[in-house]
């Protein structure tokens, strides 16, 4: 089952930071890639999307969970002069959307998925403060928090869920 998470209103084209390349390399076949496939791909464990809404960045990193398998996890950091109001997470593909003790619940015809919480960091001190998500139809976004309009906030949601298809030998 698919589910799309797309960010409402956002900048097509923000400027886009890849950091820490990976040591190995990726090999995709299949699809249009024809029988050669697609081999050799570096990848990076953090890439961030500058001004993905107006100073607002968006932050996708693989990290190492505490089983020592590698999860994704996403941030937005909004820097002095963002409207964290600005972020909208539209949801396609589920069959509903529920939010439940303050996680986002995602149903589908083959089971539910739920989000982690929602933790804030403010300033350069990393202050952590738990965060509200807020639901209306299939929009997510998150309660407003009143801070020094000068200090940098992160937006942390945690992800309970991710997939990756793939294999490491030959389908």
């Amino acid at each position: 089952h698919r589910i799309d998470v797309t960010l409402l209103n956002a900048n097509q084209h923000p400027v886009i930071l890849a950091e820490d390349i990976a040591e190995d390399v990726r090999n995709y076949y299949g699809g249009s890639s024809g029988l050669k496939g697609i081999t050799g791909i570096r990848h990076f464990q953090k890439i961030t999307y500058q001004d993905i809404y107006p100073q607002i960045d968006l932050l996708i990193q693989l990290i190492t969970d505490q089983s020592g398998k590698f999860a994704p996890k996403y941030s937005f950091i909004v820097n002095p002069g963002g409207d964290m109001s600005d972020i909208q997470l539209v949801y396609e593909g589920q069959t509903s959307l529920s939010l439940s003790e303050n996680r986002i619940e995602v149903y589908t015809s083959i089971g539910s998925l739920k989000d982690g919480s929602l933790v804030y960091f403010v300033g350069d001190e990393n202050v952590s403060v738990t965060g509200k998500f807020l639901l209306k139809g299939n929009r997510v976004s998150f309660s407003p928090l009143k801070t020094d309009p000068s200090k940098k906030l992160i937006i942390d949601p945690q992800i309970d869920y991710g997939t990756y298809f793939g294999s490491d030998s030959f389908d």
